[in-house]
C-alpha cells in the first residue's frame, strides 16, 4: 500500500468488450481506475511513484512475459497445424532435399541478379517437388525482378495456395499488384502480410517506399507508452510523465506485477504470463481517464491517444493489442490466433495502420519533437517524422516569479509547458502540459515567464520551420 504521491480523482466506470477469440478470455472483471487505485491502496504491497520529464526517460524493463532477447525471432517458413479441436501448432515447414539443393544452387545466381539462369534451376525442382510453396515464391521473384509481373502473380498465388500461413506470400503478391496498377488488390494484400506479421520493419518499409502508387502508407509506430512500472526491492515504482491518465496507466501496470489475487481472478493463474487481458484493462483505464481529462480537466489532446479512443470506439481493440503487444512475445504470434480474428486483424489494420498519403504533414503543419529521438541526426538535431530538425534555440531566458502562496508554504514544483514557435522565431502558443503540485500558481507564473523567452527558430532540412517541443520550469526554494 502507500506512497501514491497523484491524487486519485477517478472516473467510476470503464466500459470494454472482447471479440471473439482475439479479445481478452477474463474470469473477473475489468477494474475500473477508482477500483485499481483502492486496490493498490488496501493492499500489503509498497507501492511508489517517480515523475519522468518525458517518454524517453523511463527506465528500461521488460514484461516477465516477454522473449529476453531484444527482438522476437520468426520462424522460417512457418507453417500452421490445424488439429480437430481447433488448436494451433507452430512448425517450420522443411523443403525436400530436391528442393533444398535447387534453392541452394540457385542462390548466387539469384543474389548476381542473374534471374534468367536461376529461374529453370527452381522450375525443375518445382515439376519433382510440386508441394514446396518456396519454390514458386522463388519462381515470383525471378519474374518480377525480369519485369513479367503476371507470370509473378501467378507463382505467388501458388505459393499463397500451398501456404496461406507464411506472410511472405501475401506480401509478394501485394508487390506483383503494385506493378500491374492494381493499387486496392495490392493494399488488401499488404494489409493481409502486416496482420501475419505486425509490425515488421521490412515490410513497412517495402509499403512505404511504394507509397505514392499505393495512395496511402503505414504507420511505423502507433502507441509509445508514457508510463510503466517495476519491482525495485520491496516496493513497486510507478514511472510516469505528469497526467493523471498516464498514471492510471502505470498503476494498472504495477497492480499486474505485484498482485497474485489480481491476475488468478482474471486469468485462473498467479503466474505473470502476458496476456491480452492485461493489455486490455490497463488500455480501458488509460483511455477512460484520458476522456475525462480532456473533457473535464482540460488537457490537450494526445494524437496516439486520440487514435487509441478512435480504436476503442470501433470495437479494434483487441486487434490492437495483437498487432502492438502480441507480436513482441512472437513475432509468430497473429498466424496462430483463429482465421476470424486474424482477418479482424487485417480489417484493423487497413483502417489505422494505413492512411492516405495525403495525410502526411504538409510542409506548413508544425513538427512536434516532444518524443522525438536523436536517430541517425547531427548531434544537435532531432530525428522527427518529416526528417532531421534543429530545435529552436533559445536566446533569453526570464526567471520566474516564485509564487507568494508557494513561498509562504514553503512548496516546490515544476510546471511542463507546449511551446510553439515560428519560422520567425516567435513564440505563438504556450500550453500548459503538466504541473505538480496544482493550485499554487506555479502554472501561470511558469507561462509568464516563458511567454518573454526568445529563439532562434528551429531548422528543417536548413530552413526554418514551425517546431512544437516541451520546456520544464522547476521551482526551488532558496537554499
Amino acid at each position: 500500500m502507500k506512497a501514491f504521491v497523484v491524487p486519485c480523482v477517478l472516473l467510476a466506470t470503464v466500459t470494454l468488450w472482447a471479440d471473439g477469440d482475439e479479445g481478452a478470455r477474463t474470469r473477473g472483471h475489468f477494474l475500473t481506475p477508482r477500483e485499481m487505485a483502492e486496490l493498490g491502496e488496501k493492499s500489503d504491497v509498497k507501492y511508489a511513484t517517480t515523475i519522468v520529464k518525458d517518454g524517453s526517460a523511463l527506465p528500461a524493463f521488460r514484461h516477465p512475459g516477454f522473449p529476453k532477447d531484444d527482438e522476437s525471432r520468426s520462424t522460417p517458413y512457418p507453417q500452421i497445424s490445424r488439429g480437430p479441436d481447433g488448436s494451433r501448432s507452430l512448425l517450420s515447414y522443411r523443403p525436400s532435399e530436391v528442393a533444398q539443393k535447387a534453392l541452394e544452387d540457385a542462390e548466387p545466381l539469384y543474389q548476381a541478379q542473374k534471374y534468367a539462369q536461376a529461374l529453370p534451376i527452381y522450375r525443375e525442382a518445382s515439376l519433382k517437388d510440386p508441394k514446396c510453396y518456396v519454390l514458386y515464391m522463388s519462381i515470383g521473384d525471378c519474374y518480377l525482378f525480369s519485369g513479367n509481373p503476371v507470370a509473378a502473380l501467378d507463382n505467388y498465388d501458388k505459393a499463397i495456395a500451398l501456404n496461406p500461413d507464411d506472410f511472405h506470400g501475401h506480401w509478394f503478391r501485394a508487390t506483383a499488384l503494385v506493378e500491374l496498377g492494381k493499387p486496392e488488390e495490392a493494399r488488401r494484400a499488404y494489409a493481409r502480410a502486416l496482420a501475419m506479421s505486425p509490425r515488421n520493419p521490412s515490410l513497412l518499409k517495402a509499403i512505404n517506399a511504394r507509397a505514392d502508387r499505393l495512395g496511402f502508407r503505414a504507420r511505423e509506430e502507433l502507441f509509445h507508452p508514457r508510463a510503466m512500472a517495476r519491482p525495485e526491492g520491496d516496493t513497486f515504482v510507478i514511472y510516469t510523465v505528469e497526467g493523471l491518465h498516464w498514471w492510471i496507466y502505470g498503476l494498472c501496470k504495477a497492480v499486474w506485477l505485484a498482485e497474485e489475487g489480481h491476475r488468478k481472478d482474471l486469468t485462473g493463474k498467479t503466474e505473470h504470463n502476458w496476456t491480452n487481458t492485461e493489455e486490455l484493462e490497463c488500455l480501458a483505464n488509460l483511455l477512460a481517464r484520458y476522456g475525462t481529462d480532456r473533457e473535464v480537466e482540460k488537457d490537450p489532446a494526445e494524437p496516439e491517444l486520440d487514435l487509441l479512443s478512435e480504436v476503442l470506439d470501433s470495437g479494434h481493440l483487441g486487434s490492437f493489442v495483437n498487432y502492438e503487444f502480441g507480436s513482441q512475445v512472437t513475432a509468430d504470434y497473429a498466424i496462430l490466433i483463429d482465421d476470424e480474428s486474424l482477418e479482424k486483424l487485417s480489417r484493423f489494420v487497413d483502417l489505422f495502420v494505413f492512411l492516405p498519403v495525403s495525410s502526411a504533414p504538409s510542409p506548413a503543419a508544425p513538427i512536434n519533437v516532444t518524443e522525438a529521438k536523436r536517430g541517425a541526426c547531427q548531434p544537435e538535431e532531432l530525428q522527427s517524422d518529416r526528417g532531421c530538425v534543429r530545435p529552436p534555440t533559445r536566446t533569453r531566458n526570464v526567471s520566474p516569479t516564485y509564487p507568494r502562496r508557494a513561498l509562504r508554504r514553503r512548496e516546490e514544483g515544476s510546471v511542463s509547458l507546449s511551446v510553439t514557435v515560428d519560422p520567425t522565431g516567435k513564440i505563438t502558443d504556450v500550453v500548459v502540459s503538466g504541473s505538480l503540485p496544482k493550485n499554487l500558481d506555479f502554472e501561470e507564473a511558469a507561462m509568464a515567464a516563458v511567454r518573454q523567452w526568445q529563439y532562434e527558430p528551429g531548422l528543417l532540412a536548413g530552413k526554418p520551420a514551425t517546431v512544437v517541443f516541451t520546456v520544464r520550469v522547476d521551482f526551488s526554494m532558496p537554499r
